[in-house]
């Protein structure tokens, strides 16, 4: 099985200055993994995000997960995972912020993964101040795809290497952080480049990779009883 990209939520994905922080995602049918990547253009808030009512995993307190753009103090970039999503139209919100906060992002489901937390691998990120948001991630299998997300200073431009646009909300020029962007790429089962051009500002970027499910476990026979030959037969006469 091959990991599918399914849908973005919403079309061009989402930025607000004003709460409440939401939007709709319509989850398809056979989507097993939706993902979140947002850009928070103010720092000290820990945001928490949930899909169809349900708490998306987050590692807020480490790199991992959270990265601040340029390593600095002028806003960051996150990004949330929850398999086994509710299908049909979902209400993607975010919590944690002040009303003013910049929030800008978007949300990604994708089909043919585990529905479990197995369906991504070991996120990499890099944080800088260029015209160029960066990052390489190797990939285990050319079955599987690479989730990429970032949040700048500036608006997030061209995608580059063999990545594809899924949203680019133009939000906040005049912080460090309020702008986003999410992208695909297919998997190689080697090095994968993803990357945005941008005005030279802060930025900080996610890859993920997103991983297609097993061919599954083994069948396990019990109670098999084995005909003897004719020959096992005749032996055993004698």
């Amino acid at each position: 099985m091959s990991v599918a990209y399914d849908a973005t939520g919403p079309a061009g994905g989402f930025s607000s200055a004003a709460t409440p922080y939401q939007w709709t995602h319509v989850v398809g049918a056979s989507a097993t993994l939706i993902l979140v990547g947002l850009a928070c253009g103010t720092d000290g808030n820990t945001l928490t995000v949930t899909a169809g009512g349900t708490g998306m995993t987050t590692n807020a307190g480490s790199n991992v997960w959270k990265r601040h753009t340029n390593d600095s103090t002028a806003g960051f970039a996150q990004w949330y995972a929850l398999p086994a999503p509710s299908t049909g139209s979902i209400t993607i919100a975010v919590s944690g912020a002040t009303n003013g906060d910049r929030i800008s992002g978007g949300s990604m489901t994708f089909s043919g993964t585990p529905t479990d937390a197995t369906a991504y691998g070991t996120p990499v990120s890099a944080a800088g101040f260029s015209a160029t948001a960066t990052v390489n991630l190797t990939t285990t299998s050319s079955n599987n795809m690479v989730a990429a997300f970032a949040a700048a200073g500036q608006v997030l431009g061209t995608v580059g290497g063999s990545g594809t646009s899924q949203y680019e909300p133009v939000g906040d020029t005049n912080s460090g952080a309020g702008n986003a962007a999410g992208q695909t790429a297919p998997a190689t089962g080697s090095s994968v480049t993803t990357s945005w051009s941008l005005t030279s500002d802060f930025w900080a970027i996610f890859a993920v990779e997103v991983m297609a499910a097993g061919a599954g476990s083994p069948v396990t026979v019990d109670n098999v009883f084995v005909v003897p030959s004719l020959a096992a037969q005749h032996a055993a006469n004698w």
